[in-house]
């Protein structure tokens, strides 16, 4: 066995390092098919430009940008858990406004605001949650290792999920409706809630005593 392994599974022992993780990998793949996905929704079944599409994004890049500090700041006081139950459930229910209000008639004001501004409320609670569990139970000197595997779990769960929202949509371009990208919204919605479940867990310590975490 090497001394320093890249990926050291001994990490995995940590209850709340291997939820944060699992967190991480379900909501990742929900949250990056929302940035590929709703950019195709808005070019082929909206027929915006694809630089109005980059604009009518930016509402959930902002809010999370807006409240990520905030829930850091809240996560130090009072663990992860507080913060990802109501996150996750924010995602959830953007997914589910998508699901019920969406159709083919652009609607901006009464259906994308609202969805985008709480998939991005949501994200921006979510992900300092996630990132904090991860660390709250593993020694500091570990830290950089941890990271790296989150990191790499991350970039899996992008990947994937761009993959997901491709082959749940099918094609989109001369779609009737709104086509399959009810299923998109669906699988926002499902990440959204299975990241809440976690809630209770993540955070949770099973540290030796001594060793110095989050």
């Amino acid at each position: 066995r090497h001394t320093s392994p890249i990926l050291d599974t001994e990490l995995f022992a940590h209850r709340s390092f291997a939820l944060a993780n699992v967190g991480t990998f379900i909501f990742g793949i929900g949250f990056f098919a929302v940035f590929f996905g709703y950019v195709l929704f808005l070019t082929d079944i909206w027929h915006y430009s694809t630089r109005s599409a980059g604009f009518l994004m930016t509402p959930l890049a902002i809010c999370g940008a807006v409240l990520a500090p905030i829930s850091g700041r809240v996560v130090r006081s009072h663990g992860p858990g507080l913060l990802l139950f109501p996150g996750g459930l924010l995602v959830a229910a953007g997914g589910l406004w998508l699901i019920v209000g969406a159709d083919s008639t652009p609607d901006v004001g009464g259906v994308w605001l609202p969805a985008l501004v709480l998939v991005g409320s949501g994200a921006g609670l979510v992900w300092p949650c996630l990132f904090a569990g991860l660390v709250i139970d593993i020694p500091r000197e570990r830290y950089a290792v941890a990271t790296g595997i989150n990191q790499t779990i991350q970039r899996t769960s992008t990947a994937l999920g761009v993959a997901l929202a491709v082959t749940l949509l099918g094609t989109t371009r001369g779609a009737i409706g709104i086509g399959n990208f009810r299923r998109l919204f669906i699988l926002s919605t499902v990440c959204g809630l299975a990241t809440a479940a976690l809630a209770p867990f993540v955070g949770m310590r099973n540290r030796s005593p001594g060793e110095d975490g989050f």
